[in-house]
C-alpha cells in the first residue's frame, strides 16, 4: 500500500502546479485512469482554475509547447517515462476528458458531497424533486418571522424572547432583539449544534428536565452561598473578638490582611481575584506582618488559619457558583434555539427543501459506525485515487466521512492519494474549518502510511519579502507563546509546531535582491486621516513610479474599513478606478437602484426620500439631464420629473404581475440607456425569477427580501481594472504585486461574543451537552468551563497569526504596513496583556531589523517630528524597473490560455406587442349556437373529456371520483359541458356489453403505459402509448379510444400495438378500436401493418 503523501504547502509555494503535476501524471502512467480520480478543494473559483490547468498544460504537453516545458520535464521525472510516452499519452489523456467530461472530477467538496447525497435518495425516502437550498440565512429568517408572528401571550417562547430582551436592556444593549435572534438562530447551522443536535432535542422536549435542572442549579447556588457566608461571618467575627480588631496592630493596615477581612461586612464574599500582594505576604509569614509580639502569636495560630480556610472556600464557592450562574445566564436562549431549529425544519418539510449545510451531519450519521460504508458504493467503487486541497480548511465532519473513503482507496493497489494544506494559512474556523486535523494528521494514520512533503520555494514574493517574512513570523511566534501562560503549554506546543521553522522558512524563487517592506507605526493619538493620507501618498508613489493600478491592493479586516478607504480615494483622486465587492454588489447599480425605488414609492407614495431619490436617479442616469439638488430643493411638484406614464398609472401597476410590473418600469424609466448596467440587470432579472420559484411574489415581499439579503448580492466580473480593495478572507489564494495594510491592528478578542461550550466532567453540568455563554476570561477562568475558554483563546491566537501570515504573503513586489504605536501604559503593561494585533509589530520589529542585518534594512524610531516608527527593507527604485513591471503577456499558441476578446452587446427591452385571442363563448355569440364551428368546438371538447375519463379509470366504480376530479380542475363547466350532459354520454356508450367488461374488476389494467422499443440499426428508440391494454393472465386485449371517423392508420397503430405485446410474451392479444361517440367498436385484425 502506498503512503498518503502531504504537501505542507507555505504560500507561494507551487501549490496549484504541484496539484497539476500530480494530476497529469496520473493520466500519463494510463491514460484511462480519469474515471477513478477525484480531486476536491473548497471555492468554485479554484476548482475552475486547477481543472484549466490541467487541460491546458496536457494540451501543451502534447503539443511540446515551450509554455509547457516545465511540466514536461517535472511529469517525466515523476513518471519515469520517456518523452515520447509523455507527449503521446497526454493528448490522449485530452481527448479523454473532452469526450467524457463528467468524469473529470475535480470539484468542491460540497458539490462531491452533493452527488454522493443525490445517490442516497432512495435508501433515505427522500422525493425525486427534492430542491437544495444553499441560502441557510433566508430560511432561517423566514423561521424567526414565522415563530414570532405565531406567539400567543402564554408560550414559553415569549416568555425566553421577553427575558433576552430584559438581558440586552441590563446589559445596556438595544431591546429590539429580532435582529439578535436570527443572529442566534444561524448557530443551529454550525457543526457544533448539528453534532448534538439529537441530545438536545431529547433534553429540550422535557420540560420537567429543565424545570428541575434550573431549580436544582438556583439551590447549589443559594447553599454554597450561604455556607461562604458563614465562613467570612466566621472569619470576621474571629478578629472582632480579639484583642487586635485595630488597623495599627497590622502592617499596611486596611490595604493589608485586616482591610482584607473586614471588607467582608461591606461587599460579597464572592470574587476570582487572588488576595493582593500584602495580604499573601501574611499568609507566607504572618508574624513579620504585625506590629507586636502578641499579635504575631495570634496571627500566626488563629487569624492566618481561619482566612487559609476562608480562601480554599472561596475558590471553590466561586467555582461552583459561577459554573451555575454562566449555565443558567443563557439556558433560554438554548431553548429559543431549539425553537427555532424545529421551525427550520417544519417550513423546509412544507417546501420540499433540503439544506445543503445539512448534507455533512447526515452522511456522518449514516457512516458514523460502518467500516464499509454502502454510502459510497455506487460512486466509491469508481474511485482509486484521491487528491484534497486545502486541507487545513476541512471541517472535522467532513474529514470523518472522507477518511473512510479514503482507507479504502489506499487499500487498493496502484492508488496514489494526497493532501496538500497549510496550517498557517487556516482562516476559515467560522465555516467549520480546523486546522488541529492538518497539525496532528500523522495521529490518523499508521507509521509508514503517511509521507510528509514540505513546499519551501517561494515563486510568488520578491527575495526580501521572503525574508522579511521569514524572519518577522519567527519573532512573531516566538512572543506570543511567552504570552501563553504555564498551564498553557500544550496549547503551546500546538502553535509552535503549526509554525515550526522547517514550515515557517521559504527560500526565494528569485534570489535578485529585490522586494521592498515598509512598516509605519504612527503615534497611538493620530484620528484616521492621517492613515488616509499615508496609504493616499503610498499609492501615489507607486503609480509615479510606473505601477499599474490593476497592481495595487488594499488589504483590510472589515467591511466598513474598505468603504471608508474607497470613499476617501474617490473624493481625492476621482481619475482613480476602484475595485471591490461593494463596488459590484447590486444595490451599487444606479439601473437597480431606480428598479427598486420605483417598487417602493409604489406602495409608499407619500416618501418624499424615496420619491427625491427616484426623480434624482432617473433624471441623471437615465436622461442624463443637468437637474441638481437645489432644482430638487426648490421643486413644488417633484413627480413631474418622472416619466408620466409612471405617475398616472400608479394603481394599474400595481395590479400586474409581478414580473411584468419590472418589465413596464423597466421601460417606462429608460433603463437600456444607463450605460454600464446591462451585468447588474440581467443579474438582478435572474434574483427575480429565482425569488419567484421560492415565493409567492408581491412587492412587498420582494422589497423586505431585497433589504434583508438581496441587496448584498454581486455580480461576477473578472475584467475589471483599477486598485483592489479586498477583505484579508476574501484575499486568499490570489496575489498582487503591491499590497497594502493600512488598519494592521484589528481586535484579537471579543468579550461579547457567545462561546458553546461543554462540560462533560463535572456534574451536574454534563447534563446537558451544550451551554451557550459570554466569552469572557474574567467570568470563565476558574469555573468548570475553564478548558473552553483555553481552547478558544487558542483557536483566536491562532486565528490571528494566520491572518497576518495571509496577509503579509499576498504582495510580489512591495509590502506596506501601517499600525498605530502602543501607549506607553499598555507598553508596561508587557505581552501578558496584547489585545490588538498591531501591538506584535511593536514587540517584534527591532528583532527582526537584527536578523535582516546582513540586507541593510533601515529601522528607525524616531525619524519623524510626531514619533512615528518607521521600519523599511530594500528599495523602491531598485524593485520597480522598467523590464520587471512589464505586464504586457507574450502570446501563446495554448489554445485554453489566449486572452478571450469581449465583444459589446447591447440589451435593449421591447414592449410585447398584443395579440388577438377570441374565447369559445366569443366565437358561440358572435356565430349563434347551432353553427357549425360551434358545434365542432363542442363535439371536440367532448371527446377529450371522455378520453381523459376512460384513460384514468380502472373500473366502472371508479367514475363519479374521475368525474369530481374533471369538475374540481374546471374541465366541466354547468355552462359549456355540464355534469349531467356528461353522465348521459357516459351510459350511452356503456350500453355495449363488451365495453362494459373491458371496465370490469377481472382485469389487470395498463392504462396510458408506454411501450418502449429499440432500433439496433440505428441506436435509437420509438415509443408506444397504448391507451388501454387488459390481462387476466389468459389473454390480452388492447383498445385505443377515438372519437372521429375511422381511418385506415388507426388500424395500423393498434396492429403495431399488438405486435409489441406479443414480443413482450403476452398472451392471446387481440385488438379493437372504440368510436366512443359513435358507439361502435372495431376488432383489429391480427396482422402486421404493410
Amino acid at each position: 500500500m502506498a503512503p498518503l503523501t502531504v504537501y505542507k504547502a507555505s504560500a507561494g509555494s507551487g501549490k496549484t502546479f504541484t496539484l497539476a503535476v500530480e494530476y497529469i501524471s496520473l493520466l500519463i502512467l494510463n491514460p484511462m485512469d480519469y474515471e477513478h480520480i477525484l480531486a476536491v478543494t473548497f471555492t468554485n473559483k479554484a476548482t475552475e482554475e486547477m481543472k484549466m490547468r490541467i487541460i491546458s498544460q496536457l494540451y501543451g504537453i502534447s503539443k511540446l509547447l515551450p509554455d509547457s516545458q516545465i511540466y514536461l520535464n517535472k511529469v517525466m521525472e515523476k513518471t519515469g517515462k520517456d518523452r515520447e510516452t509523455v507527449v503521446r499519452n497526454a493528448g490522449i489523456a485530452l481527448k479523454n476528458l473532452i469526450h467524457h467530461y463528467s468524469y473529470f472530477r475535480v470539484q468542491t467538496i460540497d458539490a462531491f458531497f452533493q452527488t454522493v447525497f443525490r445517490n442516497l435518495a432512495r435508501e433515505l425516502d427522500l422525493p425525486l424533486n427534492l430542491r437544495v437550498d444553499l441560502d441557510d440565512n433566508q430560511i432561517e429568517e423566514r423561521a424567526v418571522d414565522e415563530l414570532i408572528n405565531s406567539l400567543d401571550q402564554n408560550t414559553d417562547v415569549l416568555r425566553w424572547i421577553r427575558e433576552y430582551i430584559d438581558q440586552n436592556i441590563n446589559d445596556d444593549k438595544s431591546w429590539n432583539v429580532i435582529d439578535k435572534v436570527k443572529a442566534l438562530g444561524r448557530n443551529i447551522f454550525k457543526d457544533f449544534y448539528k453534532q448534538h443536535s439529537k441530545e438536545l432535542d431529547e433534553k429540550m422536549k422535557s420540560e420537567k428536565f429543565f424545570h428541575t435542572y434550573t431549580r436544582s442549579l438556583h439551590q447549589k447556588i443559594d447553599a454554597i452561598q450561604s455556607r461562604l457566608q458563614s465562613e467570612a461571618q466566621q472569619l470576621l467575627t474571629l478578629l472582632q473578638n480579639s484583642d487586635y480588631d485595630d488597623a495599627s496592630f497590622f502592617k499596611q493596615g486596611t490595604k493589608g490582611v485586616y482591610g482584607y477581612v473586614h471588607k467582608l461586612e461591606t461587599q460579597s464574599a464572592l470574587d476570582n481575584k487572588a488576595p493582593n500582594s500584602y495580604v499573601q505576604g501574611f499568609l507566607d509569614d504572618p508574624e513579620s506582618w504585625v506590629k507586636s509580639k502578641d499579635a504575631a502569636s495570634f496571627a500566626a495560630s488563629e487569624l492566618r488559619p481561619a482566612v487559609l480556610s476562608y480562601e480554599e472556600c472561596r475558590k471553590k464557592a466561586w467555582y461552583d457558583i459561577q459554573s451555575a450562574q454562566l449555565t443558567l445566564s443563557h439556558l433560554n436562549q438554548l431553548r429559543l434555539l431549539h425553537a427555532i431549529a424545529a421551525t427550520v425544519e417544519e417550513l423546509c418539510r412544507e417546501d420540499n427543501r433540503f439544506q445543503l449545510s445539512n448534507t455533512q451531519t447526515l452522511l456522518y450519521e449514516l457512516m458514523k459506525d460502518s467500516d464499509a460504508p454502502f454510502v459510497y458504493e455506487k460512486i466509491g467503487a469508481h474511485l482509486r485515487h484521491i487528491m484534497i486541497d486545502e486541507f487545513q480548511d476541512t471541517g472535522r465532519v467532513q474529514w470523518v466521512n472522507f477518511k473512510k473513503l479514503l482507507d479504502n482507496c489506499m487499500a487498493m493497489a496502484g492508488s496514489h492519494n494526497l493532501i496538500v494544506g497549510d496550517v498557517k494559512q487556516s482562516i476559515y474556523r467560522w465555516r467549520s474549518g480546523d486546522w488541529k486535523l492538518l497539525n496532528d494528521i500523522a495521529n490518523e494514520f499508521s507509521v509508514g502510511q503517511l509521507k510528509e512533503e514540505p513546499l519551501t520555494v517561494n515563486h510568488r514574493s520578491e527575495e526580501l519579502i521572503v525574508r522579511f517574512n521569514n524572519a518577522f513570523f519567527h519573532e512573531a511566534v516566538a512572543v506570543t507563546l511567552q504570552e501563553l501562560t504555564d498551564d498553557e503549554i500544550h496549547d503551546a506546543q500546538q502553535l509552535a509546531r503549526a509554525y515550526q521553522d522547517e514550515e515557517l522558512e521559504q527560500q526565494p524563487f528569485r534570489q535578485t535582491g529585490k522586494g521592498f517592506v515598509s512598516v509605519q507605526l504612527l503615534p497611538s493619538k493620530n484620528d484616521e486621516s492621517v492613515v488616509m493620507d499615508e496609504i493616499g501618498t503610498i499609492i501615489d508613489d507607486l503609480i509615479a513610479r510606473g505601477a499599474d493600478t490593476r497592481d495595487i491592493a488594499i488589504l483590510v479586516r472589515r467591511h466598513q474599513e474598505g468603504e471608508r478607504i474607497a470613499n476617501y480615494l474617490m473624493t481625492t483622486r476621482p481619475q482613480l478606478t476602484i475595485s471591490s465587492n461593494e463596488a459590484f454588489r447590486l444595490d451599487s447599480s444606479q439601473a437597480v437602484n431606480i428598479l427598486i425605488d420605483a417598487l417602493q414609492l409604489l406602495i409608499k407614495p407619500e416618501d418624499t426620500i424615496v420619491r427625491a431619490q427616484l426623480v434624482k436617479g432617473y433624471q441623471r442616469f437615465a436622461l442624463q439631464s443637468s437637474l441638481t439638488d437645489t432644482d430638487l430643493l426648490v421643486c413644488d411638484h417633484p413627480e413631474e420629473f418622472l416619466p408620466e406614464g409612471y405617475r398616472n398609472s400608479r394603481n394599474a401597476l400595481i395590479m400586474m404581475p409581478f414580473l411584468d410590473l419590472i418589465d413596464e418600469l423597466y421601460r417606462l424609466f429608460a433603463i437600456s440607456s444607463i450605460p454600464h448596467q446591462s451585468a447588474y440587470v440581467c443579474a438582478f432579472y435572474d434574483m427575480i425569477q429565482q425569488f419567484m420559484r421560492e415565493r409567492t411574489p408581491s412587492v412587498e415581499s420582494f422589497l423586505k427580501e431585497w433589504d434583508n439579503s438581496l441587496c448584498s448580492k454581486t455580480i461576477q466580473s473578472d475584467e475589471v481594472g483599477g486598485i483592489s480593495i479586498i477583505t484579508l478572507h476574501k484575499s486568499k489564494g490570489l496575489e498582487f504585486d503591491h499590497v497594502l495594510i493600512p488598519f494592521c491592528n484589528w481586535e484579537l478578542e471579543r468579550n461579547d461574543s457567545i462561546l458553546w461550550c461543554s462540560c462533560m466532567t463535572s456534574a451536574p453540568y454534563n447534563e446537558l451537552p451544550l451551554v451557550p455563554m459570554v466569552f469572557s476570561k474574567s467570568k470563565m477562568m476558574g469555573t468548570a468551563y475553564e478548558a473552553n475558554y483555553k481552547d478558544e483563546h487558542l483557536q483566536n491566537v491562532v486565528d490571528n497569526m494566520n491572518l497576518l501570515y495571509v496577509a503579509f504573503t499576498r504582495a510580489s513586489k512591495s509590502l506596506h504596513i501601517l499600525s498605530p504605536r502602543m501607549s506607553d501604559k499598555r507598553q508596561k503593561e508587557g505581552l501578558k496583556t496584547q489585545s490588538r494585533r498591531g501591538e506584535i509589530l511593536q514587540w517584534t520589529l527591532k528583532k527582526v531589523a537584527e536578523k535582516l542585518a546582513q540586507y541593510q534594512p533601515i529601522y528607525e524610531e524616531t525619524t519623524q517630528a510626531d514619533g512615528t516608527t518607521i521600519f523599511q527593507l530594500g528599495s523602491l527604485d531598485h524593485t520597480l524597473t522598467k523590464e520587471t513591471d512589464d505586464k504586457e503577456k507574450p502570446d501563446t499558441e495554448n489554445v485554453f490560455l489566449k486572452s478571450v476578446t469581449p465583444h459589446p452587446i447591447r440589451l435593449e427591452s421591447f414592449a410585447t406587442t398584443a395579440s388577438f385571442r377570441q374565447s369559445n363563448r366569443s366565437m358561440e355569440f358572435i356565430s349563434g349556437e347551432d353553427s357549425k364551428p360551434t358545434r365542432r368546438l363542442t363535439y371536440i371538447k367532448l371527446g377529450n373529456v371522455l378520453h381523459t375519463l376512460f384513460s384514468h379509470i380502472v373500473t366502472l366504480d371508479d367514475i363519479p371520483a374521475m368525474m369530481n376530479e374533471l369538475e374540481m380542475e374546471g374541465i366541466v363547466y354547468d355552462d359549456e359541458l355540464s355534469r349531467e350532459e356528461l353522465s348521459a354520454k357516459i351510459q350511452q356508450a356503456l350500453d355495449n356489453e363488451q365495453v362494459k367488461e373491458w371496465f370490469s374488476s377481472k382485469w389487470t389494467i395498463y392504462n396510458e403505459c408506454t411501450i418502449i422499443e429499440p432500433d439496433n440499426s440505428t441506436g435509437k428508440t420509438f415509443e408506444h402509448r397504448p391507451d388501454r391494454v387488459m390481462s387476466d393472465g389468459e389473454q390480452t386485449i388492447v383498445v385505443d379510444f377515438k372519437f372521429g371517423v375511422p381511418r385506415q392508420e388507426y388500424e395500423h397503430q393498434v396492429q403495431r400495438y399488438m405486435q409489441l405485446l406479443r414480443q413482450m410474451g403476452k398472451p392471446n392479444v387481440t385488438g379493437y378500436l372504440w368510436y366512443v361517440l359513435r358507439n361502435e367498436v372495431v376488432r383489429v385484425q391480427g396482422g402486421p401493418p404493410t
